[in-house]
């Protein structure tokens, strides 16, 4: 299961602000990562302002993910701290707009 993160922004921007954004009324359930802001254990920050969405939350087959992309376009860039991993799942987990057998999985895992 993953949100892959996009700079794609869909976000209203009296509503953005650093981590967890959810809106129920207009059905907005993200997780805003600022620009600059280090995110992994080595410090790796992104160069643009981030969203991981979570009604794009999908089961990702790792065989066929890695038929669809070759090892040279996937960089691994850094492990997320755990401050901010679990930050991640307490946001979509707690969110009424993402899918139920999400939210489930997302509770149970530690």
């Amino acid at each position: 299961m993953a949100s892959l993160p996009t700079s794609q922004d869909h976000i209203p921007d009296n509503l953005k602000k650093y981590g967890c954004i959810c809106c129920e009324q207009m059905q907005i359930i993200c997780y805003y990562i600022t620009r600059g802001t280090p995110i992994t254990d080595n410090g790796f920050a992104f160069d643009r302002d981030t969203y991981m969405y979570g009604n794009e939350l999908g089961d990702y087959d790792v065989a066929v993910f890695n038929t669809k992309y070759t090892p040279t376009e996937i960089e691994v860039k850094g492990r997320l701290t755990d401050v901010e991993f679990n930050s991640i799942k307490t946001c979509f987990a707690n969110s009424p707009n993402v899918k139920r057998k999400y939210r489930r999985i997302l509770a149970t895992k530690t």
